[in-house]
């Protein structure tokens, strides 16, 4: 099948390097079965299939369809200013909430555009939005414990029942708008960052420093996962925590608080101690937590794809190889699993598979019938795999140069048939949902998904990367 070339040429970049990878574990989870009324709904599909355009022409148009969606659901009609709804959806499910988690991630896209920004009206119009952010977190801040995971569009704190705390939102935010200050501290800006985004004082006056305060307070403390169903210590948490306090410390030198600085490093380090215990079991796999003490019960074989998602949110300051046994272990056992749990995903083998949360999944949107690929999971392995070619190919020697291009190219490859596999379920006008029907491949759950927009950007970034890196790397102009 067609799917296995993403895990081969991934392994292989492993052997490449002298790191041998192992065989990932089995998970019991059984497959849904195809039925005949879920081929005769997938008729459309099929016919799509064979007429897809190549995807460098449908990433081109794709790319302005899913800024200009993800801008749309930034402020948009009936919210106060700063505010990034995770959907337009209002009912089943309700997603026209400000998630703190979602909008950091959103506004992250927004700093990754504002660096490579050509013209001053370009870079006006991305400071404003967010400047609006940074206003709005702040408000935020001060009319909720800072691990509240949701504000409805007004402003005011979400009340109903909900896994808290999360405390990956104020480290997602600390970590987006330390990397807007830096940007704004090389143009000669920085009484502005010291006014409104980081200053010493204590107590805390500005939303990076108070965030960063918060973060390294509170992470040795269990909390509810991103995906707001587990209490433990989460992967994912502990490495996008770690990754704003080395941010932070960072930004904090250069702004001459020293003391502080160094306390976000000894934070950082002792995570980092903390973070080894989710590779040190039997399984082939990084686990996605531990010490649970609250939340579900079934998530029995601790495979997660947010394991990947923690290793792509941090960015510049992962300070760890994505080329590891037990990395690659996760992505292998990922790949695998849902290559053969969903019907859509046997029906149309030869794109790589839709990649769900996690095996076990049961939340479907409106219903808990039974869990579905999503979009930004799917467009995670791809980004994956051409960071992990860009990875592979600095600091190369000539003598390798040669072979690991080679490589590079075919890994690129790899991670195309995963946005292909986006391509195939994406709607007609280029819109993207929250999840893909297990059986039929239509979009499903919450339409406009901010971050599956957000998804779709950063694996295209990061692929543009991989390609101008191999552009280097083979003498080319």
């Amino acid at each position: 099948m067609k799917w296995l070339t993403g895990l081969s040429l991934v392994i292989a970049t492993v052997l490449q390097i002298g790191i041998v990878g192992q065989k990932a574990h089995a998970v019991s989870v059984l497959a849904e079965p195809i039925s005949e009324s879920d081929q005769h709904q997938n008729v459309d599909l099929v016919i799509k299939a064979k007429r897809l355009p190549a995807l460098p022409e449908w990433l081109e148009q794709e790319v302005l369809i899913s800024k200009e969606n993800l801008l749309k659901n930034i402020n948009p009609l009936g919210t106060v200013s700063g505010v990034v709804v995770a959907s337009p959806q209002k009912e089943n499910p309700n997603y026209f909430r400000h998630w703190i988690r979602d909008a950091a991630l959103v506004m992250n896209v927004l700093v990754e555009y504002r660096k490579t920004a050509k013209t001053k009206a370009e870079k006006k119009l991305y400071d404003s939005y967010l400047e609006k952010y940074l206003n709005f977190s702040s408000q935020n801040q001060s009319k909720a414990f800072y691990g509240e995971p949701i504000f409805e569009v007004n402003g005011e704190p979400f009340v109903g029942p909900w896994g808290r705390p999360q405390n990956d939102g104020p480290a997602l935010r600390a970590l987006t708008l330390a990397a807007w200050a830096r940007l704004l501290i090389a143009e000669g800006k920085e009484n502005f960052v010291r006014k409104h985004l980081y200053s010493s004082e204590l107590p805390a006056s500005t939303v990076i420093k108070r965030d960063l305060e918060f973060v390294s307070y509170e992470w040795r403390n269990p909390c509810f996962d991103l995906w707001e169903e587990v209490k433990a210590q989460n992967f994912y948490t502990l490495m996008v925590q770690k990754a704003a306090l080395l941010s932070g410390a960072d930004l904090a030198e250069e702004l001459n608080d020293f003391g502080a600085s160094d306390w976000y490093l000894r934070q950082a380090s002792q995570i980092d101690q903390v973070l080894k215990k989710f590779s040190e079991t039997e399984k082939s796999y990084v686990i996605s937590h531990i010490n649970q003490v609250e939340g579900l019960s079934y998530k029995q074989s601790n495979l997660d794809v947010s394991v990947l998602l923690g290793l792509l949110h941090v960015g510049e300051w992962r300070n760890q190889k994505l080329n590891t046994s037990k990395i690659l272990g996760t992505f292998s056992a990922l790949e695998q699993q849902f290559a053969s749990l969903y019907s859509v995903n046997r029906s149309f083998n030869q794109f790589a598979p839709a990649i769900g949360r996690y095996p076990e999944d049961r939340y479907a949107g409106s219903n808990f019938d039974g869990g579905n690929p999503w979009v930004l999971t799917t467009a995670a392995m791809a980004e994956f795999i051409y960071k992990s070619a860009t990875e592979m190919l600095s600091g190369s020697t000539p003598t390798q140069s040669a072979k690991k291009v080679k490589l590079a190219r075919g890994m690129v490859a790899a991670g195309d048939e995963y946005l292909r596999r986006v391509q195939l379920h994406a709607n007609p006008d280029g819109s993207l949902s929250e999840q893909i029907d297990r059986f039929t491949g239509y979009m499903t759950s919450a339409r406009d998904l901010t971050w599956s927009y957000a998804g779709l950007l950063t694996a295209n970034l990061a692929r543009e990367e991989a390609l101008k890196k191999i552009k280097q790397s083979s003498g080319t102009n």
